[in-house]
């Protein structure tokens, strides 16, 4: 199992959070692969609305292929979704 550190903060996975906006499946894995980190420890800004997660985005866009990517084992992007909610239904 891969152990990546989180980023500080949101604002350093704008890259990611593009990539899986747009679906770019293998830029997404290439990142994975590089050991970029693919969560933060916070997304929330004083003042302004809270940075969306590359996971959240990859769901909300319906990027199934990605949303995989960043589940499978070795990524701790997991444990941002809610335990009740696995986050592939949300694609359905």
């Amino acid at each position: 199992m891969v152990s990546r550190e989180p980023a500080a903060h949101g604002e350093e996975l704008r890259e990611l959070v593009q990539l899986c906006s747009a679906g770019h499946v293998y830029d997404v894995e290439r990142w994975i692969q590089d050991g970029r980190p693919i969560q933060a420890l916070t997304y929330k800004r004083p003042g302004k609305a809270s940075v969306i997660s590359p996971l959240s985005t990859a769901i909300r866009k319906k990027h199934r292929d990605v949303v995989l990517l960043l589940l499978r084992p070795g990524s701790l992007a997991a444990a941002q979704c809610a335990p009740a909610t696995p986050p592939i239904a949300l694609l359905t």
